[in-house]
């Protein structure tokens, strides 16, 4: 379906949507607000020379971001329009870049959530992004000038596209019931470990194992934090409870982690199931892309020519540990086999 835009008048429904950037901008703004004022009485600070300067940049700053935010919302409600973008849904895209502080220190940036329309680009909302999926024909309500998407309705689902077949049209959902249905052996087959499933099996183990001991040790640190400077506190039994929690969570973790890897190599079996392509996705940041291919059995990472050549309704066999339920790697006749 050809990309098309064209304007309807918002609804009540929309209205108290673009509504909510103007509530959140004023509440996000007063409490700044209220912070640096409690802070600044606390600290009995007396503002001067280079200091006084650069708050009042930043303050002017900071209102200039929030009043765009509210600004554009309150046009588009002065507006009374909406736009509605008709067109096939051909990429996903999720992007997220990391920034440095003037400490060096560097964090993720807020991710952005992306649909593609061939070569047009439209950032919607996360619970928009997730309800549709790569081929889905759709109607996207969208708030142009907030550049808030207000709505999404699936026209044409992409798994349930028809495809003619010899004696009738059955659609491709069918089809791929009909494949799950003779192939329902394979789902339930097991198969002896290799020793590159083993070898996949200790990198799952090793990764999950690193985790756990970051957050161990961070709790560790904490709660001996709060243990020496709180001690003769009445309120030194609430944090410490916390704490102690979370590193018996830790602990736990840690012990299923290893139980379930040692279960899966004395078993010494796999289990191969079926499933199909339901969703392609994109994560992009900093120069660099990630391809990832979603069934239900979970998200693989794959190359740029298997996430270009994989369509939706694809099957795929994923191979997992019999005990753990650990994803191996995953077979499909257009990439063959891609560990895990």
């Amino acid at each position: 379906m050809a990309y098309k835009e064209r304007l309807e008048p918002l609804t009540d429904s929309d209205k108290k949507q673009v509504r909510k950037n103007i509530i959140g901008a004023g509440i996000f703004a007063a409490f700044s607000i209220g912070l640096c004022t409690v802070v600044a009485y606390n600290m009995d600070m007396t503002l001067s020379g280079v200091m006084l300067y650069f708050l009042v940049g930043f303050m002017v700053l900071f209102f200039g971001v929030i009043v765009f935010i509210a600004g554009s919302a309150v046009l588009d409600l002065r507006s009374g329009y909406k736009t509605i973008i008709t067109g096939t849904i051909t990429d996903k895209e999720r992007y997220q870049h990391r920034t440095r502080n003037s400490k060096g220190h560097s964090k993720n940036s807020q991710p952005r959530y992306i649909l593609h329309f061939d070569d047009k680009k439209v950032t919607v909302q996360y619970n928009h992004f997730s309800q549709v999926h790569v081929g889905d024909e759709i109607d996207l309500h969208y708030a142009k000038r907030s550049g808030l998407s207000l709505s999404v309705d699936i026209l044409n689902n992409g798994t349930e596209k028809t495809v003619a077949g010899a004696d009738e049209a059955l659609s491709l959902q069918d089809k791929i019931k009909q494949i799950s249905q003779e192939k329902a052996s394979v789902e339930k087959k097991e198969y002896p470990l290799t020793k590159e499933d083993l070898k996949a099996l200790r990198k799952y183990r090793n990764g999950k194992l690193i985790t756990n001991f970051i957050f161990l040790i961070l709790f560790c640190f904490f709660a001996l934090a709060f243990l020496i400077p709180m001690a003769a506190s009445k309120w030194f039994i609430i944090p410490e409870i916390f704490f102690i929690g979370g590193i018996f969570l830790c602990f736990r973790w840690i012990v299923k982690c290893i139980s379930k890897y040692f279960k899966d190599k004395s078993m010494g079996m796999k289990i191969v199931a079926i499933s199909q392509v339901k969703d392609k996705q994109i994560s992009s940041g900093n120069g660099k892309q990630q391809y990832r291919i979603s069934s239900a059995y979970g998200t693989y990472p794959v190359d740029k020519p298997v996430y270009d050549a994989l369509k939706i309704g694809d099957s795929v066999f994923s191979f997992h540990g019999k005990h753990s339920d650990w994803l191996i790697g995953m077979h499909t006749e257009k990439s063959g086999y891609i560990p895990g």
